[in-house]
């Protein structure tokens, strides 16, 4: 007897998976083991912060307080949800989040085969990078995190699954979440220089890499293209004194005919005043005989 085929679980196809492999997704690199994390950009907060710290001190008879400037930090509030589309999904996001979870923790070194000899031999740094949002300056936006995330540390996560989507629960005891709500605050550590220097920002493209857009880049690429291009510059350089030549030269035509009919228009009123001194004259002369 012939075996009834077997059934096949259709496919699903889930759209995010294209702004995924576009590059819309939160990539988190742990810098002392080399392990990295990348999450589906499903923001739900964002919050880039920068603060600058001053020391003020109060004296007598000043009304304002003396201020020292110390520093400027940068931090980042970021939240975002995963989600699973099944329970294959489920699992996956579960491994990624207790991965996540242990990355807060120091490296050790084990001498002499003892846990209690073991000494912090790393601290849990990280490079985070998100788009253009989140990255060293410079860097292209789809570029991974281990070589272009901003280095920091960061405060800690807050777990919470939504209890309105659910659980998948394949046994009992078992609860693998719908949708998991992650969040966390990263202290940005600049290890690239930063600040200004001779009038320019030491990092043209700090922090989302569109200061290249200022009138200070501008100028350089302004520069850059002279440099680069000298015969297209001299080419535009003639055409434009030519242009201006020609302008000139029927500019001084417009003239001389502007000049040409205000004289004309001067001797017409001479002719205008003379004729009316005559007829003046000849009216004297009829008043004298009587006539008028």
């Amino acid at each position: 007897m012939a075996k009834a085929p077997k059934k096949e679980t259709p496919s699903f196809w889930d759209p995010s998976d294209n702004l995924y492999n576009a590059g819309f997704l939160i990539d988190i690199y742990h810098v002392p083991t080399g392990a990295e994390i990348k999450f589906k950009a499903w923001l739900t907060n964002f919050n880039d912060s920068y603060q600058s710290n001053w020391n003020t001190e109060e004296t007598y008879g000043r009304m304002d307080p003396i201020a020292t400037f110390q520093n400027t930090v940068r931090s980042i509030n970021i939240s975002w949800d995963v989600v699973a589309a099944s329970l294959k999904d489920a699992k996956e996001n579960m491994a990624s989040c207790e991965l996540l979870f242990r990355m807060l923790y120091p490296t050790y070194d084990n001498q002499g085969g003892s846990d209690n000899a073991s000494s912090i031999s790393g601290s849990p740094l990280f490079k985070l990078k998100f788009g253009n949002l989140i990255t060293m300056p410079g860097a292209a936006p789809a570029a991974p995190a281990s070589t272009a995330g901003l280095l920091g540390n960061m405060n800690g996560f807050e777990y919470a699954p939504d209890l309105d989507a659910g659980f998948f629960t394949p046994a009992n005891a078992q609860m693998y979440p719908q949708t998991i709500s992650l969040s966390t605050e990263f202290q940005v550590l600049h290890n690239f220089p930063i600040g200004w220097e001779g009038g320019k920002f030491r990092e043209s493209k700090y922090p989302y890499g569109e200061a290249a857009n200022s009138s200070e880049a501008l100028h350089e690429a302004g520069r850059k293209f002279v440099e680069d291009n000298p015969d297209t510059v001299k080419a535009a350089a003639e055409t434009v004194t030519q242009a201006g030549a020609a302008a000139l030269d029927a500019g001084k035509g417009l003239a001389d005919d502007l000049g040409a009919l205000a004289s004309g228009a001067i001797a017409w009123a001479k002719k205008a005043v003379k004729g009316g001194e005559s007829q003046k004259k000849i009216d004297q002369k009829e008043r004298k005989l009587g006539m008028k």
